[in-house]
């Protein structure tokens, strides 16, 4: 097991050569519960991730998951994760475990900056 936060997890189920072979030739599932989780939500969202993301957002549909990495200004990769479009003013996006209460921070900072116009983000 390995500590993530403020949770244990499994590092490795074994054979860690078995599973990459297991996952590639048949299917592979994650639990990803113990992840971060944020709620963003109004009309400034796409415009507020495409600051905080590298890759683009504001194409992005209803109904549909990208994945993206943050960096600061500097380039260094601050966290990754994945974002879902729920509804038209409705988003949701992980973070890592340890690094979800940084980014919840980040978003904030962002805020106070008057990038995103309208967001809201809360903790899920």
């Amino acid at each position: 097991m390995m500590i993530a936060g403020l949770w244990l997890r499994p590092e490795q189920y074994g054979d860690p050569i078995a599973e990459i072979k297991a996952v590639r030739e048949r299917v592979g599932l994650i639990d990803v519960s113990t992840l971060g989780k944020l709620r963003l939500t109004g009309p400034g969202v796409p415009a507020l991730l495409e600051r905080l993301y590298i890759n683009q957002w504001l194409k992005l549909g209803v109904g549909r998951v990208r994945y993206g990495v943050m960096c600061n200004d500097e380039g260094v990769v601050l966290d990754d994760g994945v974002c879902a479009h729920l509804d038209a003013d409705e988003w949701y996006m992980t973070a890592t475990s340890s690094g979800a209460n940084a980014i919840f921070e980040w978003i904030q900072s962002w805020l106070q900056s008057r990038w995103g116009a309208g967001v809201h983000p809360s903790r899920s």
